[in-house]
């Protein structure tokens, strides 16, 4: 995947943060594993009082994509409006810091959006735990025959696969300001696709 005529990277990567230093590396290790390599990884540090912020320059030194948003603590919502207003990419994804993903995830979701003119992708995922015992779970937001089916949402198209990973969904820039979500705010519930 090339950058955007526009200079912009193909997808910006938001990742909200709050104490997660345990979590972290594994976090940044697997975005900057992505097969998809035109993406920027906005990394919104929301006041951590843990070694997160030392962590997240870091990897800002050993990768140019990295970039650090560092503002006093505000909750989630404002952490994520911070996010969109510096994300620069064609698409906007989120991954929660302490998760991990695979490293074709985000190659996937492009082009599954791309294929299928799509404002919104979505996946199955998988739930990890750590402790007491490592172990995960698929999580099927969609029935195997419904992977791949393009759906109609009130608000746009929308491209469903099957296969996990721990973004749920992303957003294309054009959904992004067709439903005015820059420069609102953000709410973080889920609203069913149908």
């Amino acid at each position: 995947m090339s950058t955007n005529a526009s200079g912009s990277p193909v997808l910006s990567l938001l990742i909200p943060i709050y104490n997660v230093q345990r979590y972290l590396r594994e976090c940044l290790d697997s975005a900057l594993a992505q097969t998809l390599k035109d993406i920027e990884i906005i990394c919104i540090n929301d006041g951590s009082t843990d070694n997160s912020p030392a962590i997240i320059r870091e990897y800002m030194d050993r990768d140019g994509r990295v970039k650090m948003i560092d503002k006093s603590n505000s909750g989630y919502g404002d952490s994520m409006n911070h996010g969109l207003e510096m994300a620069r990419g064609k698409y906007v994804g989120i991954l929660e810091s302490d998760d991990f993903i695979a490293p074709d995830a985000l190659e996937n979701l492009v082009s599954a959006a791309d294929s299928n003119n799509a404002d919104f992708a979505k996946a199955n995922f998988d739930f990890y735990w750590s402790k007491p015992e490592e172990r995960r779970s698929l999580h099927e937001m969609f029935r195997p025959r419904d992977c791949g089916a393009i759906r109609r949402s009130s608000l746009s198209k929308s491209r469903r696969f099957g296969r996990p990973c721990t973004v749920a969904i992303f957003l294309s820039a054009t959904a992004l300001s067709s439903c005015r979500l820059r420069g609102h705010p953000f709410r973080t519930r889920h609203l069913p696709l149908r």
